[in-house]
C-alpha cells in the first residue's frame, strides 16, 4: 500500500489483504477470548475506580468514529465521584464494544452515554437513535454467532461473538446488561454493576 510504483489495480488488491487480514484479527482475538473465558482463565483484577473517568476514556477513543459518521457522542458526567472496584481494563473493554456497536448501527442522530450510582451500584445506560431491535432479534441477541437485524445484508462487518463476550464479562464483573429497543427507533442497553459485598 505504501509503494509509489503499484498500479491502481494492485493497490486495490492490497487494500483487500488488508482488510481481511484484519477482519481474521477481530475473529482471532473473539475466539481466544472465548477460550479463556470458557477455561475460567480471564484475569479479573478489581479496585476502586470513577467509572466518570473510565466512561470519558472511552468516549474519546471513539468520538472520531462518530464524527466519521456525523453522530454526536454525548457524555456529561455527574458531578460526584462514581466509585466502583471493579478491573477498569475489562470495564473499558465492555463499553467499548457496546458504544461502538452503537454508533455502527445508527446512520443518523445521536449516540448518548449516562451513568448514575444507585444504593448497591452504579447503573451504565448507552442510548442511540439507531435501527433499533425487533423484539423477536432482542431475545437472541446475547446467543453466540447470533447477528440481528438483518445486517447480513449489509455491508457492516461482523462474527456475531461481541455481545456474548460482552455479557460474560459483565456477568464476571458482577454486573447485568439488559437492552430495551423499538425497531426504526433506537436502542438503549442497560447495564447494572454492583458493589462488592464485604
Amino acid at each position: 500500500q505504501e509503494s509509489e510504483t503499484l498500479s491502481k489495480e494492485e493497490i486495490r488488491f492490497a487494500d483487500t489483504i488488508r482488510e481481511s487480514a484484519e477482519r481474521l484479527v477481530l475473529l482471532v482475538n473473539d475466539f481466544l477470548e472465548i477460550a479463556r473465558i470458557q477455561s475460567g482463565k480471564l484475569k479479573i483484577e478489581e479496585k476502586p475506580i470513577d467509572i466518570r473517568k473510565t466512561i470519558e476514556t472511552v468516549v474519546m477513543s471513539l468520538t472520531e468514529e462518530a464524527k466519521d459518521k456525523g453522530l454526536q457522542l454525548i457524555y456529561t458526567p455527574s458531578l460526584k465521584p462514581q466509585i466502583l472496584a471493579t478491573d477498569e481494563n475489562r470495564l473499558v473493554q465492555i463499553l467499548t464494544n457496546i458504544v461502538s456497536n452503537s454508533i455502527k448501527y445508527t446512520q443518523s442522530g445521536t449516540v448518548e452515554i449516562s451513568c448514575e450510582s444507585e444504593r448497591n451500584g452504579i447503573v451504565i445506560r448507552v442510548k442511540d437513535t439507531g435501527m433499533g431491535i425487533s423484539a423477536e432479534d432482542q431475545k437472541k441477541l446475547f446467543a453466540p454467532f447470533a447477528r440481528v437485524g438483518g445486517v447480513e445484508k449489509t455491508t457492516t462487518t461482523g462474527t456475531g461473538l461481541g455481545m456474548w463476550i460482552t455479557k460474560q464479562m459483565i456477568e464476571l464483573l458482577r454486573g447485568t446488561i439488559a437492552v430495551e429497543s423499538i425497531k426504526e427507533v433506537g436502542t438503549h442497553v442497560v447495564m447494572h454493576f454492583k458493589h462488592a459485598k464485604h
